[in-house]
C-alpha cells in the first residue's frame, strides 16, 4: 500500500528536500507513519543523509476517478477532441 501511496505524487526535488503533495489525510498519515524507514533507506542507497521530506496535504488537488463508460469517454475526448469525430464516422455508441 506504501509503495501504491508514494507513486501517486510525483515528486519535487529541491536541494535535499523532497515535496510530496497528497489528496487526502489517510495517504499523508501511512507516509508520516513510514516516513523514517522509507528515508533511512533512500539515504544509505544514495549515501546522501541530509535528504529529508516535506509532506504536503492539498485536498483540492484529489484526482478525479472515472468509472463509468460516459465518464471514461470524456475524458479521453478532452485529452483528444479528435475522438468524438471518429466516433460520429464510425456510428459508434458510448
Amino acid at each position: 500500500m506504501l509503495a501504491s501511496i508514494l507513486n501517486s505524487s510525483e515528486p519535487v526535488l529541491k536541494d535535499t528536500e523532497v515535496s510530496l503533495t497528497y489528496p487526502n489525510a489517510m495517504m499523508l498519515k501511512e507516509v508520516k507513519k513510514n516516513q523514517t524507514h522509507v528515508l533511512n533507506y533512500l539515504r544509505d542507497k544514495l549515501q546522501n543523509y541530509q535528504i529529508r521530506f516535506n509532506l504536503i496535504l492539498n485536498e483540492l488537488d484529489e484526482k478525479k476517478f472515472v468509472y463509468t463508460p460516459e465518464e471514461k469517454y470524456s475524458k479521453l475526448r478532452e485529452i483528444n477532441p479528435l475522438l468524438d469525430e471518429l466516433r460520429k464516422t464510425l456510428y459508434l455508441d458510448i
